[in-house]
């Protein structure tokens, strides 16, 4: 299946940003020849306060493919109005702006969901990268991403409300893998990326355990989430070890959530209200 100039869009690319000056020209500059195999891009700024819109409106030199809106948001609520902003059955989420993608990848997955058979989602995860986590991203039938409900109306945790409400409807996850799927534009410590053994991130992985049980993730579901974004089935025994000792803590403090503290605002119930009700209040 191929889309020609005059063709509707059959997948979107969306993205929420904020304050992304540096690096959001260079992002969209990978981004934007996607959009030649039959793309749109929807773009929400959550009113930055340096010169990201500008950016924005000089990369896409009004391509009619891309628009643009600056309105107040959290996370969760940007996501929804990006995927709103769009009309194609395929949509790509959690687009980064501090992310040059490599070329094919965005094109690849959305493909790759639309030859599937059947109701099903794609989580994409690259292989070889310092730092997965910074550059993995979803695809969605738009189908699926509203009888969801889409993301919880939260700044923090709005990806693991989403997929909890997925898991339990019964929404398969294919893992999507390449080599490399961008470059990460963002200065982090050296010691942020998961080319670390596991075991020297053990302290890390035990509190990520306890928030996934504060969310309401049971251990099976949590399970189903390391296997979804490891690299490999190494360390996903180690993050399975290491989950157990952290839901087993978790317990045994009879559910308490003073580990939890995201410095966003949001207390423990805060965050795990998110995962059933898409309606909770907005952070700004």
């Amino acid at each position: 299946m191929s889309a020609g100039p005059s063709a509707p869009p059959w997948f979107a690319v969306t993205m929420t940003v904020r304050n992304n000056e540096a690096t959001i020209g260079r992002s969209l500059a990978s981004i934007l020849p996607e959009l030649d195999a039959g793309g749109e891009l929807a773009i929400v700024d959550a009113v930055s306060t340096d010169r990201t819109r500008d950016e924005i409106v000089r990369a896409s030199r009004g391509d009619p493919r891309v628009r643009l809106v600056s309105e107040p948001c959290n996370r969760g609520q940007g996501r929804n109005r990006a995927i709103g902003l769009t009309t194609s059955p395929i949509v790509l989420t959690q687009l980064d702006a501090d992310n040059e993608y490599r070329t094919g990848v965005l094109r690849a997955a959305a493909a790759r969901l639309r030859d599937a058979a059947g109701e099903r989602a794609l989580n994409a995860v690259a292989r070889e990268e310092p730092n997965p986590y910074s550059t993995r991203f979803f695809t969605w039938r738009r189908a699926t991403l509203q009888r969801l409900g889409g993301y919880p109306n939260v700044q923090v945790a709005e990806e693991l409300g989403l997929v909890l409400r997925a898991y339990r409807a019964g929404v398969p996850f294919d893992r999507f893998v390449v080599a490399r799927i961008a470059d990460d534009l963002k200065t982090r410590d050296p010691g942020h990326g998961s080319h670390r053994p596991p075991w020297r991130r053990s302290r890390t992985t035990i509190r990520a355990a306890k928030k996934f049980a504060v969310l309401g993730y049971s251990y099976g579901e949590f399970a189903r989430y390391l296997g979804m974004t490891r690299r490999t089935s190494s360390r996903y025994a180690a993050g399975l070890a290491l989950a157990a000792v952290g839901y087993l803590s978790y317990v045994a403090s009879g559910r308490s959530d003073r580990f939890l503290n995201d410095g966003q605002g949001e207390t423990a119930a805060d965050v795990a209200r998110s995962v059933t009700s898409p309606d909770w209040p907005r952070r700004s």
